[in-house]
């Protein structure tokens, strides 16, 4: 029944994908999506050393970076880790629409140095 329902919605090239990874397969939880949108919506890797996705530890530092279009952008190295999960959520909500981390949508520092480095790297105008 699953597949009946989502197939309707299917297009070629595109992979299922569960919106909260943490979830079901529902049909309210389920898209079609290209394998870089797939490669984006994941956990933490298991036994990484930050409870964040794209965050990792570097010295006594904190490391971010996003994977898109086949590429991989390092975007700064912080020194709080709550300020590097932000930055990878200022980031993925303009590369691919959404805040995996969780963390507050605000205008700051850290927002405008992530929006720099992707354009810098040209992953957005």
């Amino acid at each position: 029944c699953f597949m009946d329902e989502m197939y309707p919605t299917y297009e070629e090239g595109l992979t299922l994908d569960r919106i909260d990874v943490n979830g079901g397969y529902s049909k309210e939880n389920c898209r079609w999506v290209d394998m870089g949108v797939q490669g984006h919506n994941r956990r933490p890797y298991e036994g990484c050393s930050s409870t964040y996705t794209g965050v990792a530890a570097c010295g006594d530092n904190w490391n971010t970076y996003i994977n898109f279009q086949k590429k991989r952008c390092y975007l700064h190295v912080w020194t709080d880790e709550q300020d590097a999960a932000k930055a990878y959520d200022d980031a993925s909500e303009a590369l691919y629409g959404d805040r995996p981390n969780k963390t507050e949508a605000k205008e700051d520092m850290i927002k405008e140095k992530v929006l720099k480095k992707l354009r810098s790297k040209g992953f957005i105008r």
